[in-house]
């Protein structure tokens, strides 16, 4: 088919055949263009994917509750990251300056005589494209080993520390997150070692108004012996057990996104329709018309936006249904971290750190400094957010700020913050 045969040798000269650009970028002019705000995110789920531990759905939610909004347009109507998008993105080859023909395919669905679906190949040409790149194809490659690796674990080279609060906290100056590092003890004079210096440090190269971000790093003791006190102040604040208990029982609603997920559906079927009807078109073109390459050209950018809008509409499908079992799993989550919480004082101490990393990343969305490190009043947490309403003396809230006592640096007491 010609139109096949156009498309092929537009690829193989490392042009965009799609009529819209992939996450990251902007197409002007038919040619791909880096979009800066989205292809940073872009570098993060790379680079998170390949240096964590974090699976693809992990990657998801780490961008999520670290603030993270997609960019929103014609095609990316989602500001939230789900997990396939997520393997959408790890396995475009665009993103390392590449162009894949033929990955995907319209093929009759099994045991149908007029269902069609999409579907990946494992045969297919990989050309150099026009465009720039916006990971290193080592990175690139590294993404794909791990998806093919067991898990995808890599060995850790603290085994004995865990960074409970790592990427959680936000650095006051440039707003990054703070990630857990350890300074390796010197040798003393007696031929002993200090001991390892447990920090969160931002490593940003961020420029605020001109500066480098300086604010460094902070002790790991000091960050967790505080947040130990507030978490505990939350859940023995007055009528949290009763207040949890009708926070667990709200209704949580899922009709957009079924109405969403409808809508999606319908647009993939009219995509798939019209992709049919367009390729019949272009089969039954003359070419003795003296239209004939008007009529082509006009067919093939047709064909191009329905199979766009085909795999766009499939997209949308999976992030809906990944969506909705994500809101049927909410309640029994919320349910557990609740009675966590309950629990707390008793629970706590008891936890490996590994599991205080886990346990509080299921309900904290992030947390904010002050940029003096010292504090107020030697608090150095100015703000806790929740990714879901905690309790606090009857009240539900999405946010808490936490001040020290100043007669007593043990007792945290907690205001609600105001809404903006």
């Amino acid at each position: 088919m010609q139109t096949m045969a156009g498309r092929r040798e537009k690829a193989r000269q490392g042009g965009w055949n799609g009529a819209k650009a992939p996450y990251g970028y902007d197409l002007v002019d038919g040619k791909l263009v880096i979009n800066p705000e989205a292809a940073e995110h872009i570098r993060i789920i790379f680079d998170k994917y390949v240096h964590s531990n974090y699976g693809l759905s992990g990657v998801a939610r780490w961008m999520n509750n670290q603030g993270y909004k997609k960019v929103i347009t014609t095609y990316h109507s989602l500001d939230v990251f789900t997990e396939p998008f997520m393997e959408q993105v790890i396995s475009n080859h665009a993103y390392c300056g590449k162009i894949a023909y033929g990955k995907r395919k319209t093929v009759l669905r099994e045991g149908s005589e007029d269902e069609y679906h999409i579907i990946e190949t494992d045969d297919y040409p990989v050309y150099e494209g026009q465009h720039e790149a916006i990971v290193s194809e080592d990175l690139w490659r590294a993404a794909q080993e791990k998806r093919k690796s067991r898990g995808g674990r890599r060995e850790r080279i603290e085994k004995d520390h865990e960074y409970i609060y790592s990427a959680l906290l936000k650095c006051p100056v440039c707003g990054k997150s703070l990630y857990g590092v350890p300074m390796r003890g010197r040798k003393k004079k007696d031929g002993t070692m200090y001991p390892t210096y447990y920090s969160y440090m931002c490593q940003s190269n961020v420029h605020v108004n001109g500066i480098k971000c300086g604010f460094g790093q902070i002790s790991c003791g000091k960050i967790d012996k505080a947040m130990r006190g507030i978490l505990s102040s939350i859940v023995n604040s007055d009528n949290f057990s009763d207040a949890m208990g009708e926070l667990v029982n709200e209704r949580i609603d899922t009709e957009e996104i079924e109405r969403d997920l409808d809508s999606a559906t319908k647009a993939q079927r009219q995509a798939l329709g019209l992709q049919r009807k367009l390729e019949s078109e272009l089969d039954g073109l003359d070419v003795t018309d003296k239209h004939y390459d008007r009529r082509y050209e006009s067919l093939n950018r047709r064909l191009d936006d329905a199979f766009d809008a085909a795999e766009d509409a499939e997209r949308r499908i999976a992030d809906c249904e990944a969506r909705l079992e994500s809101v049927k799993n909410q309640r029994m989550t919320r349910e557990s971290i609740y009675e966590s919480l309950k629990l707390f004082d008793k629970l706590y101490d008891e936890m490996s750190d590994f599991d205080k990393k886990a346990f509080v990343r299921s309900f904290i969305k992030s947390i904010e400094l002050y940029p003096d490190k010292k504090g107020k009043n030697g608090n150095v947490i100015k703000r806790v957010n929740f990714t879901f309403p905690i309790s606090y003396n009857g009240e539900s809230v999405y946010s808490i700020s936490p001040r020290y006592s100043t007669t007593d640096e043990n007792v945290v007491l907690l205001i609600k913050e105001e809404e903006k």
